[in-house]
């Protein structure tokens, strides 16, 4: 039995050089010889905690079979690495008729138990476990004891530590065994001295002063009420490391690409609190930096160009010979030379820029190659569209400004892609260009869209400061059965307004480039010093004029009626049309609207980048016909710039108008300007910036005919929430007819906005909190919080 025995353990155990206990032989290995026996029997040895059935699942060599050394030796790995056993032999025994394997086993210890405090210092329970979880750390209650997970726990909760300016914290874990197999597992945490950031140190740098080296540092900061505000104070080696790669390309990009920085030092020094001046122990890093020289560009060259010329490569640098080296500026030249050769198809172009250092030169000068592979030019076999379960493919094509067998223009697909989000109908869409097989010249275009609600029927209630209480039932789609049209239906009755309105618009006409639009409303409104109710409808048609440049023109023919008109007002003579007893106004108004539009807003609801520019004259009566003689010629600019990778975003908003009477009309009362409210300047009641005639209401405009709105807003989302943090600063006023211009007279108002973006309602909810300004004769609060629904611009 014992050579038995002997001679499988040589022929199996030099393997497992990962067992916990090695073999105590030492002999040289010898192959079994002889021939081969049948396996009568599988015994397990050891078995407690874990079912022996358990242990025979990672056996895979069954009873009956001739005993095959490999195979043995492949169950044994199996088995040890179950990560159940702490130590494990295998004996072949031999028995009547073959041989017998034994498996003996010994056990890991399970973890009972496991004790947290009830109160843990600066962390919590849940954080620490999330955290372990999605490391990969497996412990828990029932799961075996094993002293490298233990190991990872403690370190990754030292890092958690760490995070939060406890570099020096002691996290024990104290293991007491129950039994044989059980251990309980108590934590004990010791955050040690909340030490923050006392003093960053650059040692070797000559060229640029510490002050300019600090301002490149975005994550970690010295202390200050600034950086412990935002937590920049706190030591995290990972932060600091980004920040040392900052400073790295801050080298880079002033020429000093031998530029080596050496491992931080972190050591704890005596200092002062920022609050109390008291004696508090601080840390201080230190940076070594070895500039090295600064690099100039001798020449430009370019490798491997047949698309385009010298000259044309070289007027498509933002960086020049003589100029120092800059990596940001080669970037950007990269940048424009990968999009002017994608704009010609060849997308898969790769151009790889190499300084190259030139001998003998005081001060030191590199060559710029560019070294560029163009490969050939890519033409579209297949667009294809995929997630469209509702939405026609041809609403989806009509938007590509490419077709199959086009060449593949890549700022063209950029452009078609932007007009397809810029429908609203998808909520995400990804581009996939596939090269065709056994073909080096031709791709495929697969875009995957997530398709958004399609129809949306609303009925409810709710407040604002135009409508006061009001309910509304609507019923819209902004792409009727997938067709790309859109259909409005809505009813709103409140105190102060009454619409009822149809709606509907098709984008392209007769599958043409050709935009169609029909309205039809009935509305009743009060406001304030007089009431009006319109009936009508209108009918617009557009053309695209130039890429995002369309011309379109509106027709509406209504019939106006204004009555409970202010007896003050009447009295001033603000209204030449009221005359004597007369308090009623009826009029005919039929007018046309042509409009150039520019727009590039990436997103219908919640733009993040993009431009808006509208022109607008709107000419109602002469060969129109109808009452009412007006010219009304009004402007927009809007535009979105994204600030960074979070989202932030920088907005601003211009507008103005003017209103002229001709053919001898007036202006009527109801065609003026009349400002405030969160739709022009936040903060102020609706309806009261403008010209003020006490003699009619100390409160609200008699209306103005010209008029001034800018919006500014720096726009920060909260994370991946609905949620948008809007600081903004408005201004605008309406001017009588005798009364000048003057950006003097505007009346402001600053603040903050909290925004839902709720996409279901197509529109924001706000809470806008705001300091208004400059207010004239306007009675309107110093501070206001105001609720409003919809965008300002």
């Amino acid at each position: 039995m014992k050579r038995w025995t002997l001679l499988l353990a040589l022929w199996i155990l030099p393997g497992f050089g990962y067992a916990a206990r090695a073999p105590e032989i030492q002999n040289p290995p010898v192959p079994m010889t002889g021939s081969a026996v049948p396996i009568v029997d599988i015994q397990i040895v050891g078995a407690g905690q874990v079912p022996e059935s358990t242990y025979r699942y990672y056996i895979q060599t069954k009873i009956g079979d001739l005993y095959d050394p490999e195979a043995c030796r492949l169950d044994f790995q199996r088995l040890w690495r179950s990560n159940l056993l702490s130590d494990l032999k295998v004996e072949l025994v031999p028995a009547a008729g073959g041989v017998t394997l034994r498996y003996v086993l010994t056990e890991k210890p399970v973890v009972e138990k496991i004790v947290w405090p009830e109160d843990i210092p600066h962390l919590k329970k849940e954080d620490i476990e999330s955290k372990l979880n999605e490391s990969g750390v497996m412990l828990g209650e029932g799961e075996p004891y094993d002293p490298y997970m233990i190991f990872k726990a403690r370190r990754l909760i030292q890092e958690m530590y760490a995070e939060k300016g406890y570099r020096f914290a002691v996290v024990t874990p104290e293991i007491e065994h129950v039994d044989a197999h059980k251990v309980r597992l108590t934590w004990r945490f010791d955050p040690g001295e909340d030490m923050r950031i006392g003093d960053i140190v650059f040692e070797g740098n000559k060229d640029f002063p510490e002050k300019r080296l600090h301002r490149v540092l975005k994550n970690i900061k010295e202390a200050s009420l600034w950086a412990r505000l935002w937590g920049k104070d706190k030591y995290d080696p990972k932060k600091l490391q980004e920040d040392l790669d900052r400073v790295r390309e801050f080298y880079f990009d002033h020429g000093y690409l031998d530029v080596r920085l050496g491992e931080p030092q972190v050591d704890v020094y005596t200092g002062r609190s920022i609050w109390s001046g008291s004696p508090k122990k601080r840390l201080r890093i230190v940076i070594p930096i070895d500039e090295g020289p600064r690099y100039r560009i001798a020449e430009v060259r370019f490798e491997g160009a047949k698309v385009f010329s010298q000259k044309e490569l070289e007027a498509m640098l933002f960086i020049k010979p003589g100029e120092w080296f800059s990596n940001k500026k080669v970037s950007r030249s990269l940048e424009w030379m990968l999009n002017q050769y994608g704009e010609r198809g060849y997308i898969f172009a790769n151009i790889v820029p190499e300084p190259v250092p030139v001998e003998g030169t005081d001060p030191p000068q590199v060559d710029l190659v560019f070294r560029i592979q163009e490969h050939k030019p890519q033409t579209i076999r297949r667009i294809e569209f995929i997630g469209n379960t509702y939405t026609y493919d041809n609403v989806i094509r009509r938007e590509f400004e490419i077709q199959e067998y086009d060449l593949l223009n890549a700022e063209l697909l950029r452009r078609s892609l932007k007009k397809i989000y810029r429908l609203g109908y998808f909520d995400n869409i990804e581009p996939e260009i596939k090269p065709v097989p056994d073909r080096d010249d031709m791709v495929d275009i697969a875009v995957k869209v997530s398709e958004n609600r399609r129809n949306q029927i609303q009925a409810g209630g709710g407040y604002s400061e135009l409508e006061g209480l009001f309910g509304t039932f609507a019923f819209s789609t902004r792409n009727l059965f997938g067709t790309g049209k859109s259909m409005g239906l809505s009813f709103q009755i409140g105190r102060r307004i009454q619409t009822y309105q149809v709606s509907i618009v098709d984008p392209y006409f007769l599958n043409r480039d050709l935009f169609l639009g029909l309205d039809l409303f009935n509305t009743w409104s009060n406001l304030f010093i007089y009431e009006q109710r319109n009936r009508g409808g209108g009918l617009s048609i557009g053309h695209p004029l130039w890429k995002d440049l369309d011309f379109r023109v509106g027709y509406r023919y209504s019939r106006i009626r204004v009555y409970n008109v202010n007896e003050n007002l009447l009295r001033t003579g603000t209204l030449a049309a009221f005359t004597g007893d007369i308090t009623e106004l009826t009029r005919t108004d039929s007018r046309l609207s042509p409009q150039i539009v520019y727009n590039t807003l990436n997103d219908p609801i919640d733009p993040s980048e993009g431009t808006f520019y509208t022109l607008r004259v709107e000419y109602a009566g002469g060969f129109l016909g109808g009452d009412v003689q007006i010219i009304k010629p009004s402007f927009q600019i809007a535009k979105f710039i994204p600030v960074n990778r979070r989202g932030h975003r920088f907005a601003f908003n211009i507008e103005g108008g003017v209103t002229y009477a001709h053919h001898g009309g007036d202006i009527p009362f109801y065609e003026r300007y009349f400002l405030g409210g969160e739709l022009t300047v936040r903060g102020y009641d609706f309806r009261t910036i403008g010209p003020i005639d006490p003699r009619v209401s100390p409160l609200y405009t008699v209306g103005g005919t010209k008029y001034a709105i800018f919006n500014l807003e720096y726009i920060v989302p909260v994370k991946e929430s609905p949620v948008q943090i809007v600081a903004f600063w408005d201004g605008g006023n309406a001017f009588a007819r005798d009364e000048a211009f003057s950006l003097t007279k505007l009346r402001f108002s600053t603040g903050l906005e909290f925004r839902i973006i709720i996409p279901a309602l197509q529109t924001p909810m706000r809470l806008i909190f705001s300091h208004n300004w400059n207010r004239g004769p306007v009675r309107a609060d110093r501070w206001a919080f105001r609720f409003g629904i919809g965008r300002t611009f």
